[in-house]
């Protein structure tokens, strides 16, 4: 009775994978279509949206659909588990999409609001503010990577000029206040603090901690197990989703979303249907994006 039992079990779940890969199909193809039929991402775009805004939103959204598909990749391959390093990446990513493409944005810290001088702080300012975070970002590894012996030749001194160069007028661009605030984060801001601005909490909780010990190598209980003395190693690849498709879609679809109502590179209704369709497709996956 064990052995049938256990055979139910393994139909039972084999039958919810193949639900769960072929909705993961279809979000898939859905969130690929305008990269797909609009390769230069031509956007049609709305009120307060410029280049710096389609450029910023759409690097960001390739980027959250590719690791999209590498989540895929590792869950079929039975390697779900290191997906989840991934999914806090797609976080990540979709944070600052959406801290980007929203209407209106009010910037929080520790329940209480920023008080900052910039008006409007809208979508073309935000995507200034990622645009000059990147700039900063790069000078100052520059910089680091030429006081690191070994490195210091690596990289010419024009390059590291350009780089300031690039960084100080980037930086310029945002004024005084966000360009101090800059070395927080693309958005001014920690990733804890952009998720309580954005409304997401829960979400930085259940996905972003949750996922940390796998980026942070302080899960080493995955992969070992200690009893009676005896340790055993746990290097076989294992048959289940974890729940990371799920949680995978609904950050996907969430950035799809956000493309659609400001870009206009996606059906709205088409990414409503699918994201409606989450919670019933993927048992016990924290999908309420």
């Amino acid at each position: 009775m064990l052995l049938l039992s256990n055979a139910k079990h393994i139909r039972e779940q084999n039958r919810q994978l193949e639900r769960e890969y072929a909705f993961y199909g279809q979000v898939l193809a859905f969130c690929e279509s305008p990269m797909r039929d609009n390769p230069t991402l031509t956007a049609k775009r709305s009120g307060g949206v410029d280049h710096a805004v389609v450029v910023v939103a759409s690097a960001n959204y390739i980027k959250l659909w590719r690791l999209a598909v590498a989540v895929c990749a590792q869950c079929q391959t039975g390697f779900a588990y290191e997906a989840g390093a991934l999914i806090r990446s797609m976080f990540e990513t979709m944070l600052f999409l959406e801290f980007v493409l929203r209407p209106h944005v009010t910037p929080k810290r520790d329940g209480k609001r920023i008080k900052h001088p910039q008006k409007p702080f809208d979508s073309k300012f935000r995507a200034r503010m990622y645009i000059a975070h990147d700039a900063l970002r790069r000078s100052k590894w520059a910089e680091s990577a030429a006081r690191t012996p070994g490195l210091r030749r690596r990289i010419p001194v024009a390059s590291r000029r350009n780089l300031k160069r690039q960084a100080l007028e980037a930086t310029a661009a945002v004024g005084e206040f966000w360009a101090k605030e800059l070395h927080k984060g693309g958005a001014g801001l920690s990733i804890r603090a952009l998720s309580e601005t954005l409304g997401v909490l829960k979400l930085y909780e259940s996905l972003y901690r949750a996922h940390s010990a796998s980026v942070h190598a302080s899960d080493i209980e995955q992969f070992v197990r200690e009893r009676d003395g005896r340790i055993s190693l746990r290097l076989s690849p294992r048959v289940s989703t974890h729940g990371y498709l799920g949680e995978s879609a609904s950050l996907l679809l969430r950035g799809a979303y956000w493309m659609s109502k400001r870009l206009n590179l996606l059906e709205t209704t088409e990414c409503v249907r699918l994201l409606k369709q989450l919670d019933s497709t993927f048992s016990g996956a924290d999908s309420r994006a």
